[in-house]
């Protein structure tokens, strides 16, 4: 449990910045909870919420499932209801909503791949994203504000990349062989390994001392 700011009435409704819990309300019917004695609310870091993942990002193979928790930062005290959204359903499904509050900022939950998945994957790969949107609620007399003063809804976003199978990625080929020197320090790769490559200092091959490098040859494969 995070350290109140300031001492208040328990009668308060509406927090930020109080203790969680990764499991969600299940009662029935749903009572928001209330503060404790000492906690207090502090509706200025409305602005500064932030929706996030962790994992930040996936990756699967049709089939299979990740799990995956959404973090709404800094707690929520009153009640409001996070809506998912998957880019592509057609590659992964998720949840379709969840409601946040003073003890529940945190949601676990899976993301299941379908299978075999759309033809176009097939291909190689294919991404899509899993939105969380968390939009404010208006003052409420009887409790106060919810949300955030701007009433622009608060986002998290999800990158997924699914492949056609859970093998990993292979490369092949070698790139042809380059000299490197003070005069050509670095050497790419070609084909599968296009973004690799190797380099030197120039600086390594002008010293006079026993921590000169002097001029050779390399290839990337």
């Amino acid at each position: 449990m995070k350290h109140p700011k300031r001492l208040t009435l328990a009668a308060l409704v509406l927090a930020w910045g109080c203790s969680s819990s990764p499991t969600g309300p299940t009662s029935q019917p749903y009572t928001p909870p209330s503060l404790m004695p000492g906690e207090a609310c502090d509706e200025t870091t409305a602005p500064t919420v932030v929706v996030h993942f962790d994992p930040p990002s996936l990756v699967l193979a049709p089939g299979e499932s990740r799990p995956v928790r959404v973090i709404v930062d800094p707690d929520l005290c009153a009640p409001l209801t996070g809506t998912f959204a998957v880019g592509d359903s057609t590659l992964v499904t998720a949840p379709s909503s969840y409601l946040f509050d003073l003890r529940h900022p945190t949601y676990d939950f899976q993301v299941q791949a379908a299978s075999p998945g759309p033809a176009s994957l097939q291909s190689g790969v294919q991404s899509t994203t899993l939105t969380v949107s968390v939009p404010p609620r208006a003052a409420d007399s009887a409790v106060g504000f919810m949300g955030d003063p701007a009433g622009v809804p608060w986002v998290g976003k999800l990158p997924i990349e699914v492949r056609k199978d859970a093998k990993a990625p292979t490369c092949s080929g070698t790139g042809p062989m380059n000299t490197i020197s003070g005069s050509s320090t670095t050497t790419h790769g070609s084909g599968d390994l296009v973004d690799a490559s190797l380099s030197a200092p120039v600086g390594a091959f002008s010293r006079t001392d026993e921590w000169t490098l002097p001029t050779f040859g390399a290839s990337i494969g």
